[in-house]
C-alpha cells in the first residue's frame, strides 16, 4: 500500500511539473506569427531526370532561375534572368515558378496577393524557355494557373471563374460565367475549407 501512494505521489508530481512548462497556444502564433507554418525548401525544384534541380536566386539587383548538377551542386545553366527577360521593357519581380510536364515552359509567379490562408493571386507570366518568349498569362491577378498537359494552354481561375487560354492563339475560353462573389465560386475553395 505504502508504495502504490508512493508511485502515486511520484506521477501527480511529474505530470505538475510538466504543466508548468506549457505554454498556451494564441490567435497570434496562428496566424500572425506564423509559428506553426509548413517549412519547405524555398525556389528548390528536382528536374523529371533526377539528376538535375533548378533554383530561386536573387542576385545583386535580378533574379535568375540556375540548374544544377544534383550529384555535384555545380551549376550548369540559367534558364531565366529577369534583367535579360524583360516584359514590355521591365524587369519582372518573380515570387515563384513551375515547369510545364516536358519542362520546357515556366509559369513565373508575380505581385502575389494573398486571398485566404493558402490561396494567392498572381499576375503569371509564361517563358518559353527555347525560344525565350516571355507573354502575360492575363492582364488581371489569377489563382492555380497550371499547365495542360502538352503545355499548349493554361487553365486558371479570375473573378471566380474557370478560364483557359490557349498559347498557340493568345485566346482566353470562359469555361464558367456564373461566377459570383461570396456566392458561386468556380474552381477555388472558400476560406472554411483553407
Amino acid at each position: 500500500m505504502r508504495y502504490l501512494f508512493l508511485l502515486l505521489a511520484v506521477c501527480i508530481g511529474q505530470v505538475s511539473l510538466a504543466q508548468q512548462g506549457d505554454k498556451l497556444i494564441t490567435l497570434d502564433d496562428l496566424w500572425k506569427n506564423n509559428t506553426f507554418k509548413i517549412a519547405s525548401v524555398p525556389g528548390f525544384n528536382a528536374m523529371k531526370d533526377g539528376l538535375r534541380f533548378t533554383k530561386l536566386e536573387k542576385k545583386e539587383k535580378h533574379q535568375e532561375i540556375n540548374v544544377y548538377n544534383l550529384a555535384k551542386g555545380d551549376m550548369l545553366q540559367t534558364i531565366f534572368n529577369s534583367e535579360e527577360q524583360k516584359f514590355n521593357g521591365e524587369e519582372i519581380r518573380i515570387s515563384g515558378y513551375a515547369f510545364s510536364e516536358g519542362e520546357t515552359r515556366l509559369l513565373l509567379f508575380t505581385e502575389h496577393e494573398s486571398v485566404y490562408r493558402r490561396s494567392a493571386k498572381y499576375i503569371v507570366y509564361v517563358y518559353d524557355i527555347a525560344s525565350k518568349d516571355l507573354v502575360r498569362l492575363s492582364d488581371d491577378k489569377v489563382l492555380h494557373a497550371t499547365f495542360s498537359p502538352d503545355a499548349g494552354k493554361v487553365a486558371y481561375v479570375k473573378d471566380n471563374n474557370l478560364y483557359y487560354k490557349e498559347l498557340a492563339t493568345g485566346k482566353e475560353v470562359a469555361v464558367t460565367i456564373d461566377g459570383k462573389w461570396n456566392h458561386i465560386i468556380n474552381g477555388n475553395c472558400d476560406w472554411v475549407y483553407e
